[in-house]
């Protein structure tokens, strides 16, 4: 009979490895299998993630986890976490990944290798450097961790890096696919699970572009930012009205058909300049987040962003862009400055807009 026992546990262990292993084989990390099932909507400090100062923001995040919101969106640049080569500064990272997780909150983080037309490198590294696949996947030893720790569900190397591309001739697109190809394939040796991808704008990928193809094959996921505006010059950075909207949330499913799909950020700003208002963004918001919900395969949006800027941070926003009234006739500017500072759900102080009240309505 101990021996029959023996045989039998063996036989059963034998049977729980196969299972084990077969489960873990079936693991696909395009499907975002760290993130519960369901469409999950989260927000961001337009891009950051550190710890609010202020008790009134902290208390708004609080509010929204209360009524449902599961999920959120931080950048940081790998020159940030990595100040000087080899040296590594997480602490900001780590506290804000597990102020998040402690809150219930997954994570997506964004290492902005590329943000837009800028490269965001250790200042001793360029893309075509030989040790740069070898240092990202030293810092992704650091970082990974850190993220699975905490809750995080999908990790992206580059924000809106069609820019880049599409502004720099020189700037070669095919080292920079190998990167993300070597870095993929790093992160699921510590991760199997973990999905990785890249970011691009709306306009590259519905133009389903040379750098969308380039890069679809070799990342997990390859999310994309939209926002509710015209880009006709004639009425560049106008609101869009419900049809286009929903037109577009469409034409965006149609190019996934059924694969997953994440919108990194999603935007209407309420500013007049942009042919919009308090009222107006809060229905852009309910059309787009009504129309993501015919589809099951939207995983994650990002409503961009949480609050508003203050006129001198606005400034400062303004100055970072580097797109100046010398460059852009006055009406052009004033709206490309009303996009940029009105985007949020609550007000400088933290109060709600209309579109606030829209955004808890749909989490849950």
């Amino acid at each position: 009979m101990k021996r029959f026992l023996s045989t039998l546990t063996i036989i059963i262990l034998v049977a729980v490895f196969v299972l084990s292993a077969v489960a873990q084989d079936d693991t696909v990390p395009a499907d975002l299998p760290l993130l519960q099932p369901g469409l999950h909507l989260g927000t961001t400090f337009y891009g950051g993630g550190d710890v609010p100062e202020d008790d009134a923001l902290a208390n708004q995040v609080r509010f929204a986890v209360n009524q449902g919101m599961s999920a959120f969106t931080f950048y940081v640049d790998w020159s940030d976490l990595e100040p000087e080569p080899g040296s590594y500064a997480l602490d900001n990272l780590e506290a804000s990944l597990s102020w998040l997780h402690g809150l219930g909150i997954q994570s997506l983080l964004n290492i902005t290798l590329i943000d837009i037309a800028d490269l965001s490198l250790p200042f001793d590294m360029t893309l075509e450097h030989p040790q740069l696949s070898a240092r990202l996947h030293r810092l992704l030893d650091q970082v990974v961790p850190l993220l699975l720790e905490n809750g995080g569900f999908l990790l992206l190397l580059g924000n809106e890096v069609d820019g880049h591309f599409n502004d720099f001739a020189d700037a070669n697109l095919d080292t920079y696919v190998q990167l993300i190809a070597n870095a993929r394939e790093h992160i699921h040796t510590l991760s199997p699970e973990l999905a990785v991808g890249v970011t691009l704008t709306g306009t590259e990928t519905r133009a389903q572009g040379r750098i969308f193809q380039a890069l679809r094959p070799v990342t997990d996921v390859i999310p994309f930012n939209y926002y509710g505006l015209s880009t006709e010059w004639d009425d560049w950075l106008t609101m869009l009205d419900e049809k286009a909207l929903r037109s577009a949330i469409d034409e965006y499913a149609r190019i996934f058909d059924g694969e997953t799909m994440v919108i990194q950020e999603i935007g209407c700003p309420s500013s007049e300049v942009n042919a919009s208002s308090l009222e107006i963004q809060a229905q852009c918001y309910d059309v787009l987040l009504d129309a993501l919900q015919a589809y099951p395969n939207v995983r994650y949006v990002t409503v961009f962003t949480l609050y508003d800027f203050d006129e001198p941070d606005c400034d400062l926003v303004v100055d970072v862009f580097a797109l100046t009234e010398q460059e852009l006739p006055q009406p052009y500017f004033d709206r490309w400055r009303g996009y940029l500072c009105t985007l949020g759900l609550l007000n400088p102080d933290f109060s709600p807009k209309p579109a606030w009240h829209v955004f808890l309505s749909y989490l849950g």
